[in-house]
This record gives C-alpha cells, sequence and structure tokens, in this order.
C-alpha cells in the first residue's frame, strides 16, 4: 500500500471514528485545551498527514515553534499500541512509562487554539470526556469508549506498520528532514530518536463484555476502501 493510500484509510477511520463520536455524550470540543499535554503520542502516518496539508511557509513556521519545545518535559513511548497487545498476549509484563499530567500545554498549541485541529492526530480526537474537565480536574472517559479508542488506535497502527510511533513533538521533527521523509514515501523502514517501530495488529484488545457491542465498529472498519 503506497503513502497516498494509507492516507486514504487514515481519513476513512478518523471520520468512522467522528460518527461514532457524535453518537456520545461528550463535552470536548474546539477551543477547549485543558487536557492538551504534551503527553500525545503519534505514527509516523499521523505525523505525515499533518505535514502534507501546509504549505512551505506554514511548515517554515510550524517547525520553528517545535523547535522551541524540545527540551521540555514530554511523554516518551517505550512500547506501541500493538506492542502492548502482543506482550499481552504472549504473557509478558509491559515496561513502565514516565509520564505526568502535568507536562503542558501541547507543542502545538497557540493559546487555546490548535493550528492543526481538523488534522490532528488520534491521540487527540479520542480524548473525550463525559465530565467539563476544567471544572473537575480530570477527564472521565466511557469504559467502552476506552475499548473503541484502542480498536482505532491499533488499526491506524498497522496500516502504518513499517513506520514508528514516538511523542508528537518527536515525530512531527524527524519529518521536517526531507530525506527522512522520502525514505517514508518509498516505504522504506524508518527509525530515529525516540521513535520505536510501529507492528502489525497481532491480536485486537477488546474485553469480553465489549465483543459484541463493537461489532458494528469492526464492520465499518473492515468495509473501508480506497
Amino acid at each position: 500500500m503506497d503513502i497516498y493510500m494509507k492516507l486514504a484509510v487514515l481519513e476513512q477511520l478518523y471520520k468512522l471514528y467522528s460518527e461514532f463520536v457524535n453518537t456520545q455524550e461528550v463535552c470536548c470540543k474546539r477551543f477547549c485545551a485543558f487536557c492538551c499535554t504534551r503527553n500525545v503520542t503519534i505514527t509516523t502516518l499521523e505525523g505525515f498527514y499533518i505535514v502534507n496539508q501546509m504549505s512551505a511557509k506554514e511548515k517554515e513556521d510550524f517547525f520553528g515553534f517545535l523547535d522551541l519545545d524540545l527540551s521540555k518535559d514530554r511523554y516518551i513511548p517505550k512500547i506501541t499500541i500493538n506492542q502492548l497487545a502482543d506482550c499481552c498476549r504472549n504473557g509478558g509484563t509491559p515496561p513502565e512509562e514516565e509520564i505526568d499530567p502535568n507536562w503542558t500545554p501541547c507543542s502545538l498549541l497557540k493559546g487555546e487554539e490548535c493550528p492543526v485541529y481538523l488534522f490532528r492526530p488520534f491521540g487527540c480526537r479520542c480524548l473525550v470526556s463525559k465530565v467539563q474537565c476544567g471544572e473537575t480536574g480530570f477527564a472521565q472517559i466511557d469504559p467502552f469508549i476506552l475499548t473503541v479508542n484502542t480498536i482505532f488506535q491499533q488499526y491506524i497502527e498497522h496500516i502504518d506498520s513499517q513506520g514508528a510511533t514516538g511523542n508528537a513533538v518527536d515525530i512531527l521533527r524527524h519529518l521536517k528532514s526531507e530525506e527522512f521523509r522520502q525514505d517514508y514515501q518509498r516505504n522504506d523502514v524508518v527509525t530515529g530518536k525516540n521513535l520505536i517501530s510501529n507492528l502489525a495488529i497481532p491480536c485486537l484488545m477488546i474485553p469480553p463484555e465489549h465483543r459484541q457491542k463493537v461489532k458494528p465498529i469492526l464492520t465499518s472498519i473492515h468495509r473501508i476502501r480506497v
């Protein structure tokens, strides 16, 4: 599958997820940035999708303000969602992760506005709370939504299995390199500092109590054609 087919599938996954969220009772909306931390992880495909929407001038400005946050604390993942599924399936112990919700604000924010909101990664799209985080101090996410989120994360990584996962800042910084982007577009395996290799889906992580309820969503995902 070439890069543009992958991008088309990604857009379809985003659309399906948006349709699902629109059926749920959530408080999240544009310009609400309370939960926008520097802990968002993305795949190379999601990063490429963001960068691919920008003009040369927009890229210059975008990477310029990203550079300012390189020294700030942020979540550096040690394992991808599909690696976690593989680890659990084989009875392994996942690595301990260092993450702090106080690592704010997100490096992409300009005030309360996200300049890439329309093209934002799934990690931002799926943080949907039933309560106003600014009032409670934390998000409250329905368990079924968490299951659906995991499924979409697994499929996004699956279609980008030759790519990598990392903090949004690290992925986007690597995509600043023309050489990195060309390697990625050729479907070469990409590596770099703070990046971990993606993995095709080994198994879907669906709790028994949600298996029947997610069937329509899985059917919709499997019907995606580009």
